[in-house]
């Protein structure tokens, strides 16, 4: 049983510690969401029912309660819900950008940060993020993310970077996730752009890191 917060209970904590309908004093418990240790909560059999498809995600599957914190960052339909929404958080703060805020998340992630962190990373804006995205301990290397349901280990950014050039030259994301390029990318990118970058990276494609990557680098406007 873990001891230290879990996203979902940073986050709810950060909101104040709302109390959320059907939640109790309990005697201590593992969530069976988030494997956190709490002492209040609901019974799962009480909680989301046959609309949670998220089972094979638990983290204490022989727990029979949910802790209030899941129950609260799991709750609500669009447009009053957390999925919505990315979660970047670190000792400085909690940010919530939504996808057409892409240049401020790849911000957040390539600054350093201020103690342990996490970032849920939502796309779809339809799947429950926050509590199963890793916590990441001070210092150290640059840490893993959730990309939707996909666990990331952060990379090169220059893998970023050099998406970011072929796109303002010319290509495709589409282009670019395939490794496939059109008449069009050949000529406005060039031969020697497109095959340097296919020599230093196609071997990421695939990869947690050249997916979250390619969602993350935007073209650039050339003025």
């Amino acid at each position: 049983m873990t001891t230290r917060p879990s996203p979902s209970a940073i986050v709810h904590a950060l909101r104040g510690a709302p109390a959320c309908p059907g939640c109790a004093p309990a005697a201590p418990f593992e969530c069976w969401v988030c494997g956190a240790r709490a002492e209040r909560g609901i019974d799962r059999r009480r909680w989301l029912g046959v609309t949670f498809v998220g089972q094979n995600r638990v983290r204490a599957p022989d727990s029979m309660m949910v802790c209030e914190a899941c129950a609260y960052v799991m709750a609500g339909r669009p447009p009053d819900t957390l999925r919505l929404t990315s979660h970047l958080y670190d000792d400085r703060g909690h940010l919530t950008p939504n996808k057409g805020a892409k240049p401020a998340i790849l911000a957040w992630l390539r600054e350093p940060k201020v103690g342990a962190w996490f970032a849920a990373i939502a796309d779809s804006g339809k799947k429950h993020l926050i509590p199963w995205a890793p916590i990441n301990a001070p210092g150290g290397g640059a840490g893993l993310a959730l990309f939707e349901e996909r666990i990331v280990e952060i990379g090169a950014w220059e893998l970023v970077d050099a998406m970011t050039a072929l796109l303002t030259a010319g290509a495709s994301k589409e282009e670019i996730g395939r490794g496939e390029y059109g008449p069009r990318a050949w000529l406005r990118v060039g031969a020697d752009a497109l095959r340097g970058f296919e020599r230093a990276w196609s071997g990421k494609r695939g990869s947690g890191w050249f997916e979250l990557g390619l969602w993350l680098a935007q073209r650039q406007e050339v003025t």
